[in-house]
């Protein structure tokens, strides 16, 4: 693109603070940082006519709830134009690991308090620091009214550089955004020659002469500084400069240079921090418990309604999403907290998950009242299934225990059965084979080593083959923080001891390979098989790790390996390693409501780009396409995977430092040549380096991961490389079925049935309480038709998320006829019928 550059410069400068949600200080710390940088910002905006923008909806709250008159003096300031309020997420969350429910929960809930509150509707994504995005977040901003977004994070980039700073992002089902990659950080000094750089880096990359200029201190607050406020005023009067709000500059861009912007077909992959999918495994277990156990309550108080019961939760559920969506932010769901701050947010989050239990126990008892007859003196089991396909799983009875399989629980539905010995009897056979112990069902044969206690090979008797392509193993890598890695910027990797993998700095990384140290049949019954193995590591005489690994093998069409972990390791990462028979040199990694193919980063075929992968993020689920077929692997809280070649590996554990904030403000005062890519490489580099290690170990020094910690991992195979198989088999290790004992005759009862087999659905109640939202979301590139059927089904209609109706969709005498897209999300409301007349 070639333009007359002379002429048509032009910067609009833009006040702003970064505030971290959390990450070194406390919640009460940061409450107090939010009221005085707002107060800076709204004293400058009168002196000198400076615009502001602030992101995250709870700080708004939080004001609100607080100040009531600096809220008030926010709005009038809204209203005049010069405060801009931005992003419209409840917070800036990591674009990785959350569900993709909660991603849409972070739009609808931020921007309906903030039209509710100024009357204001938010069209800017604003994730300034949130580390990497997923190739699926353009669909899902685009689906909550946002058509623009920014970051400065890219510019981290470690390996290679990204190459645009504006551009149209493009997700996995078409949609379009319009994205700025700021040319300069998001707290820089404003001064003209600050501006002049962010020009020349903007003009290099692109010769595209527009600039949005952010200014003002960030991550603990402060906003901007009367120098910079009055230097914003200055450079306004030149004229190529003007001071003015991050729409306007979109806008302009999309009205003048649309046209000519490149297009990014792909995820936003931060070649940095790529620790943070591992670090804080209590954090983010009870992360992913929370957000499933909402929606899970979401759908029993749906399934509650249907049946004809009511239940009034008032504001509850919504206060619990504000919880819950707040440890999205990105520090929190990365882990990279400090330690009090750490404890903070696992105490939210126990009373969170306990409050959500509390919950759904008290809707399925009056859910079992419902289905309860008083005349009817047999007690039964009822089992309810709140995913929208069929399930056969192993249940525990409520009363006495025992374990029982229950076949072809109907997907949004549920199974009355008497709990009788036949269900729990099983398919299962044990046998031992010289060093092997041998498991079977109908599906698989299992070999366990007794000698290793490692998983030694699946054979899969659909596919008539072996799965694996050699045992499945545990390895430990010294994970010490390297300072010579930086990223373009020479921003040092060592610095970030809890943000990053280090085990591949050095060159081919180093491992040890565990082996039990005990193996023993440790459950046999009808329903269920398990073996368990523990594996220690050891450090200097000093036991640092031991696990304690269960296989579990059921009529479940999966195998389930359960992990718990006892930890005193201080810089370790510990790896689950899958070796896969004739697997592909590809992988396809779960994504926030849908997915990203990734080709290996050891692959003869990788671009520099696809090399600098070396740890990817997945929600939770990872499908290997090998011949004939694929392999599974599901986690329920591990979101760090690499591949290399035919290896799967699952990062278990990450044991790092706590971030400090004693460090870090000792880092914000190194003179900026020792900042440099070139001081790396110096003889005073290394000796700096090697004192701030022991400064960081011996006088900062608290290790995370320490104590008993657990994850649960599940492997299957498909005779298809679909990633809606990948999606089932993670969704049903995360859901447990609901279990209660009711007055009734055996009964099978659907209350919605999806007819399509790529489509995966949340069923919850309408926040107007008029109907319920139907959620579903295509996990195919092709377009698919969904039948959707159910006797309480009275009228069906097509809506925005925020469950605004658009268009009526006419009933045939088969169903209801849903037509969706490639990887399409779609919301619909049902309207029901009175529950006397079902």
């Amino acid at each position: 693109m070639v333009l007359s550059l002379k002429e048509d410069i032009l910067v609009t400068l833009l006040a702003n603070s970064h505030i971290d949600v959390a990450w070194l200080w406390s919640r009460e710390e940061t409450k107090r940082v939010c009221r005085e940088t707002f107060e800076n910002a709204l004293f400058h905006m009168e002196k000198y006519g400076i615009t502001y923008a602030q992101s995250n909806m709870i700080f708004y709250e939080w004001i609100e709830k607080e100040h009531p008159d600096l809220f008030e003096k926010i709005r009038r300031a809204i209203s005049k134009g010069k405060w801009e309020v931005v992003g419209g997420s409840w917070v800036e969350f990591d674009a990785n690991m959350p569900m993709g429910e909660s991603l849409i929960r972070q739009f609808i809930i931020g921007k309906r308090y903030i039209r509710e509150k100024f009357g204001v509707d938010v069209e800017i994504c604003w994730l300034p620091d949130t580390f990497g995005f997923s190739r699926t977040l353009p669909k899902i901003l685009r689906s909550v009214g946002i058509k623009y977004f920014l970051t400065s994070k890219l510019s981290w980039n470690d390996t290679t550089e990204f190459p645009y700073n504006i551009f149209i992002w493009r997700g996995d089902d078409g949609s379009e955004v319009l994205a700025y990659l700021t040319p300069h950080s998001y707290e820089a000094y404003m001064s003209k020659r600050e501006v002049l750089k962010a020009i020349k880096e903007q003009i290099r990359k692109q010769k595209l002469p527009r600039v949005l200029f952010l200014y003002g201190r960030g991550d603990h607050g402060g906003g901007p500084t009367p120098e910079e406020a009055k230097n914003a005023y200055e450079l306004s009067r030149e004229g190529w400069i003007e001071i003015g709000k991050a729409i306007d500059f979109f806008e302009e861009v999309e009205s003048k240079y649309l046209n000519y912007l490149p297009i990014w077909d792909d995820e936003l992959y931060l070649q940095f921090h790529r620790g943070v999918f591992t670090t804080q495994l209590v954090l983010k277990d009870l992360i992913r418990r929370s957000e499933v156990g909402l929606l899970d309550l979401e759908t029993l108080i749906a399934y509650l309604r249907i049946l004809g019961g009511h239940i009034d939760l008032g504001d509850e559920l919504v206060n619990l999403w504000k919880e819950v969506l707040t440890k999205h932010f990105h520090d929190v769901f990365a882990g990279t907290l400090a330690v009090d701050v750490t404890l903070e947010n696992i105490a939210d989050l126990i009373r969170v998950v306990a409050k959500i239990r509390y919950l759904k126990a008290r809707i399925l008892r009056e859910i079992a009242k419902i289905l309860s007859d008083e005349k009817q003196a047999n007690k039964n089991l009822l089992v309810l299934n709140t995913l929208p396909w069929e399930r056969t799983a192993i249940v525990k009875h409520p009363e006495t225990g025992e374990l029982l399989v229950v076949r072809n629980i109907p997907g949004f539905g549920y199974k009355i059965v008497k709990p009788d010995k036949k269900l729990a009897e099983g398919t299962l056979k044990l046998r031992q084979n010289g060093r092997l112990i041998v498991i079977e069902n109908k599906r698989y044969v299992v070999f366990i080593d007794k000698l290793s206690g490692l998983l030694a090979q699946i054979y899969d008797k659909k596919l008539q083959r072996k799965l694996l392509a050699g045992p499945v193993e545990l390895r430990v890598y010294d994970d010490d923080p390297n300072l010579s890695r930086r990223s373009v910027t020479g921003v040092p990797a060592g610095l970030f001891d809890a943000w990053e993998i280090f085990i591949y700095d050095r060159g081919r990384p180093r491992y040890t390979s565990l082996k039990a140290s005990k193996v023993e049949i440790s459950e046999v019954n009808k329903a269920r098989i398990s073996v368990r193995a523990i594996f220690e590591y050891s450090s200097f005489l000093r036991k640092q790790l031991v696990f304690v690994v269960t296989y579990l093998l059921s009529d479940e069409d999966k195998i389930n390996v359960e992990i718990t972990m006892r930890s005193r390791a201080k810089h370790k990462l510990v790896k689950l390693v899958i070796p896969i028979a004739d697997s592909e040199d590809y992988a396809i990694y779960g994504a926030p409501y849908g997915y990203v193919r990734r080709r290996d980063f050891s692959s003869q075929k990788a671009t520099e780009e696809e090399k600098a992968k070396y740890e990817v993020p997945s929600v939770g689920w990872v499908l290997v396409p090998m011949k004939g077929g694929s392999l599974i692997v599901a986690a329920d809280n591990r979101f760090g995977f690499s591949k290399d070649g035919r290896e799967l590996q699952i990062s278990l554990l990450k044991t790092p430092i706590y971030p400090s904030e004693l460090y870090y403000r000792a880092y914000l005062v190194l003179p900026e040549w020792a900042k440099t890519p070139s001081f790396a490489e110096t003889f005073l580099s290394r000796v700096f380096y090697k004192l701030n290690k022991a400064l960081w170990k011996y006088l900062l020094g608290r290790f995370a991961d320490q104590g008993n910690l657990r994850c649960r991992i599940v492997l299957a195979s498909s005779d298809k490389w679909e990633p809606i198989e990948a999606l089932k088999t993670w969704r049903e290790l995360l859901t447990p079925l609901y279990i209660a004992t009711v007055s009734s005759e055996p009964k099978v009862y659907q209350l919605i049935r999806l007819d399509a087999d790529t489509i995966h659905g949340h069923l919850k109640l309408s926040d107007d309480n008029s109907g319920f939202v139907l959620r579903i979301v295509n996990y195919s590139e092709e377009e698919k038709e969904l039948m959707i059927r159910g006797d309480m089904i009275k009228e069906l209609w097509d809506a925005d998320v925020f469950e605004n109706r658009r268009s009526k969709i006419s009933p045939s005498k088969t169903g209801f006829k849903v037509t969706l897209g490639r990887n399409e999300i779609k919301t619909l409301i049902l309207v029901s019928k009175d529950a006397s007349q079902k």
